[in-house]
């Protein structure tokens, strides 16, 4: 899958994702870009903090869940804001990084856990 919810780029449906307004918009507002696992808004609406540190490379044999550095000055953010304008970046390969104090209006976060 290119992006969380399939192939379809949010672009062309903006049912998809929260991306390119003014501000969030509930998390269950677009169902349609909902993950096969049911899961909303992993493209959009609010950049979402991981626990992985940023490097720039990661070990190319880690195909699955590659993981970064061991520590570091600054974590990995993905799924785009609703601030962003490019839906080629709310692909879930996308990741930007910010300082883990950093706090705004278009980064939030998600409780997981691994199975």
């Amino acid at each position: 899958r290119k992006y969380p919810c399939g192939d379809t780029d949010p672009a062309k449906d903006k049912k998809l994702a929260v991306f390119n307004q003014r501000d969030t918009s509930p998390v269950d507002a677009h169902p349609d870009g909902a993950s096969p696992f049911g899961i909303m808004d992993m493209a959009g609406n609010v950049w979402e903090w991981v626990a992985d540190w940023y490097c720039n490379k990661y070990n190319k044999r880690d195909t699955i869940d590659p993981k970064g550095a061991i520590n570091g000055d600054t974590r990995v953010l993905r799924g785009v804001s609703w601030y962003y304008s490019y839906s080629d970046d709310l692909r879930g390969a996308f990741r930007d990084f910010n300082p883990p104090e950093n706090r705004n209006n278009n980064i939030g976060f998600r409780v997981s856990e691994d199975l």
